[in-house]
């Protein structure tokens, strides 16, 4: 994703340039990192995964 600006901080002290550095992956083993490559270097978009519910009724 590309913003044109960076989302404002509740925490003052925290630079936002530092906050959004990098890249963020959450709940992505190397096997979906892989397939997701696999997919890009193809010329396709990566499909999107669901993430499975841990939750209990």
């Amino acid at each position: 994703m590309l913003l044109s600006r960076l989302p404002r901080l509740r925490d003052t002290s925290v630079d936002p340039r530092e906050a959004f550095a990098g890249t963020f992956h959450i709940a992505e083993g190397y096997a979906q990192l892989a397939a997701a490559h696999a997919q890009s270097a193809a010329g396709d978009l990566p499909a999107a995964r669901r993430r499975r519910s841990t939750a209990t009724p």
